[in-house]
């Protein structure tokens, strides 16, 4: 084995391979049963009988069959444990999983790459009994190339996931610790010349109308195998004016010293003793430089131009689908893939942050991986049906707090249209301010942002990258940044700690505002002040945490007031509140200290804008009103001439019907449709009502007019007809006679005997109490 690795915050990994999400076509899935065991120990060794566990599942969930001796452990700010770091306690519950497989005949002169999507905390693989590899970070896939250690027949995986390691400290999370595979586990085979690295990185030029888009793409082999001849091409599907895109590798040898032409040695002399300082090197000496030192083979770079394109926006996600090839030396297509992306640009401008040119306000909600049922284990279904969710309430952005989520999830706010805040998974929030600057976790700060960068930076739905949650602001994070500025300089980064405790610091981190729980009355005065250089968007507000969410209304009128302040996320989706069964056979939410932890944080884990079982809250219905794509005012309700606010930035109301009645004392007294005009985005268009019932001598009693706005045609996320927004306006009724003057003669209200007396009432009052069972 590799040592005590669980302890070793130096070694993120042992022989992984490069971040690479990419589909591929020779694939097979090893979900399913696994026999298992768990240890005590992270050194011990199984022994005696084997269960049965499906993976992905986590042991720390009570799934009837078996229940092991380590439950969930909910915490807040503090460790479940009293080690300092990287030390962890001996008693560390550590699954032993273990399954036959055997690999398909046509994979047999191929390269086959084992793919472990999600674990916690640490992984070590054996392949038929010996050690391939280890590795660390519980939210992003781990691939090693098990080529050499296959053979043909049965063969034997076995991992060693342990839950307590060095990586736990810059996982402390407000969430469920857990145990366990999380996301699915795969094979795929390539040629032994492969894709071993891709980047696509589009964009979209000021007019809106021109897409770019750069590819990075790094060709590799094993056993030697030669690149010369091997081909990279890509090309945009559907788009017929798009620049070709193909590269074949060509080995280039290098010139030696001793043979270099005088001319040759003069131009490398002049460039070597700075003749060319300022950046301007001419042409020809460029070409002579690079016969001399010419790039490796293996690397292709495109940058082309998209004409004619619809940009991608929350409001209007439209894709296009890239086809990447890698063809061999006879044109036979050796690997092929796709991948799905948006024309957008993101850019921060002054104290603005600029979508598409445009100052989009962001209505955000904070988002864990959680089911009741399930813990951390998700499907796409669930991922898809948690959108829609959101997308029924008018959210349009998302955080992934506090960790990189599946893949599946931004394919899926890609298609349906989210912004979203891409967040490493860091969190030391126990040892706030020491981890951030301990060389010993350098490498894995750097490690788990690249990583998550790499993975996601074709996704268009990503506007920013977060370095991470509450750990603090140290020389970590700088290197960190400095990696994310220089491979994707396409998106301004986010980190909160760089500006905790002032507000005009931390540039080098984090290019917008993004604090925690902030007074309104700090972001407008924030935002108000010259020292005001970057946006501001709340990355944490409004806990949700029992009957809360209060001020909802007065954040929001300072923010659509207020340029420089563009919105927030709310604290958080979920209550996290597990399934748990009782000794009498009834289920409850179960939340910390349930399952007879010592250490724990109680029930605040259960503060979310829905309960467990998805039952939404009082206050979705204010932010769904809050977040309506219009806002209508009245000019004069009750001569029935009204105003039209279109909020979206990028979409007219086309799309929309908006429907009218008029009530008096709850009874509907006419309805009908409003004719909306075109209306495009931002604008502000009136519109009039003309009905009898509008003037008081036809109607007596309470009266409103109600306006409510719904779809004409179905979503993906609703029926037609589906209602969005409304709004509501008081009527002037017709005038009510004076009620008599009453006697001004003060009234005792309590009796000498202690009664209480009410002159005007007509029903005696009586006392109603009620206690929780």
């Amino acid at each position: 084995m590799y040592g005590k690795y669980w302890m070793s915050p130096e070694t993120t990994s042992i022989n992984r391979l490069p971040m690479l999400n990419m589909e591929h076509l020779h694939s097979i899935t090893l979900d399913g049963p696994w026999r298992f065991q768990l240890l005590d120990r992270a050194d011990a060794s199984p022994a005696g009988s084997w269960n049965i566990e499906n993976v992905p599942s986590l042991w720390t969930i009570d799934k009837g069959e078996h229940h092991y001796k380590d439950s969930p452990i909910y915490t807040n700010t503090q460790m479940p444990f009293d080690n300092l770091p990287p030390s962890v306690p001996l008693h560390n519950p550590t699954g032993i999983y273990e399954r036959d497989f055997t690999i398909p005949d046509a994979w047999e002169k191929k390269r086959i790459v084992l793919s472990l999507g999600g674990f916690e905390s640490v992984a070590v693989v054996t392949i038929n009994s010996k050690d391939v590899g280890m590795a660390k970070d519980s939210h992003l896939a781990s691939e090693f190339d098990i080529t050499s250690y296959i053979k043909k027949g049965n063969n034997s995986i076995r991992l060693r996931i342990v839950k307590w390691s060095d990586a736990t400290f810059i996982e402390d999370q407000d969430q469920w610790w857990h145990g366990g595979i999380s996301r699915s586990i795969k094979l795929f085979a390539t040629e032994h010349v492969f894709i071993e690295r891709l980047y696509l990185t589009p964009g979209l030029l000021p007019d809106n109308k021109t897409g770019t888009l750069k590819i990075r793409a790094y060709v590799n082999s094993i056993n030697e195998a030669p690149l010369a001849n091997w081909t990279f091409q890509a090309r945009i599907v559907g788009v017929s004016k798009a620049q070709k895109m193909s590269q074949t590798f060509i080995n280039h040898s290098r010139t030696l010293w001793t043979k270099k032409t005088r001319e040759q040695k003069e131009i490398t002399d002049s460039e070597f003793h700075g003749k060319y300082w300022d950046g301007n090197v001419p042409d020809p000496v460029k070409k002579v430089l690079r016969e001399l030192d010419p790039p490796n083979p293996g690397y292709a770079e495109f940058e082309v131009k998209v004409p004619n394109i619809s940009p991608w926006s929350a409001e209007s996600p439209t894709l296009y689908e890239v086809e990447i090839q890698l063809l061999d030396p006879s044109g036979k297509v050796a690997e092929i893939t796709s991948k799905k992306i948006g024309f957008r640009d993101v850019k921060v401008v002054g104290n603005e942050f600029l979508f598409n040119g445009k100052p989009v306000i962001l209505y955000g909600i904070n988002r864990h991986d959680f089911n009741r049922e399930t813990g951390r284990v998700l499907t796409r279904d669930m991922f898809r049906s948690d959108l829609l969710e959101l997308k029924r309430w008018n959210f349009n952005a998302i955080r992934t707090s506090h960790y990189p989520n599946d893949p599946v999830f931004l394919d899926l706010c890609d298609e349906l249209g989210f912004y979203v805040v891409g967040e490493a998974n860091i969190e030391s929030h126990a040892f706030l301010d020491s981890i951030c600057d301990d060389q010993k976790y350098l490498v894995a700060f750097v490690d788990r942002v690249s990583r998550m960068v790499e993975r996601d930076i074709h996704h268009p739905s990503v506007i920013f990258w977060s370095l991470g949650n509450e750990s603090g602001f140290g020389l970590n994070h700088l290197a960190s940044a400095a990696f994310v500025r220089k491979f994707d300089s396409s998106r301004p980064l986010h980190y909160e700690g760089g500006i905790r405790g002032n507000w005009t610091h931390g540039q080098e981190v984090t290019d917008v505002i993004c604090p925690m729980y902030p007074n309104i009355s700090a972001i407008v005065s924030y935002a108000k002040s010259k020292k005001a250089d970057r946006p501001l968007i709340m990355c944490e507000y409004s806990h949700a945490m029992g009957n809360s969410n209060g001020t909802l209304a007065e954040y929001w009128e300072a923010i659509h007031s207020t340029k420089g302040l563009q919105g927030g996320f709310i604290w958080e989706f979920w209550d996290h509140g597990i399934d748990q069964k009782l000794p009498d056979g009834r289920m409850r939410s179960a939340y910390g200290g349930d399952f007879g932890e010592d250490k724990h944080d109680g029930n605040f884990c259960c503060d979310g804008m829905f309960f467990p079982d998805r039952t939404p809250k009082p206050a979705l219905y204010e932010m769904k009103h809050i977040a309506s794509p219009i806002l209508i005012s009245a000019k004069n309700a009750n001569t029935g001439r009204f105003a039209v606010l279109n909020k979206n930035f990028f979409i007219d109301l086309q799309g929309y019907e908006l429907g009218w009645t008029i009530a008096a004392n709850g009874e509907i007294l006419d309805r009908g449709i409003v004719k909306i005009p075109k209306t495009k985005a931002r604008g502000n268009t009136a519109f009039a009502i003309s009905s009898k019932f509008l003037k008081p001598a036809n109607r007596s009693g309470e009266s409103f007019i109600t306006f409510s706005l719904s779809h004409k045609s179905p979503t993906s996320w609703a029926p037609a007809n589906f209602e969005v927004a409304w709004a509501q306006f008081r009527l002037t009724n017709k005038s009510i006679s004076k009620p008599k003057t009453l006697n001004t003669k003060p009234v005792e209200f309590v009796t000498a005997e202690g009664e209480i007396v009410l002159p005007y009432g007509v029903i005696a009052p009586q006392l109603t109490l009620w206690r929780a069972p």
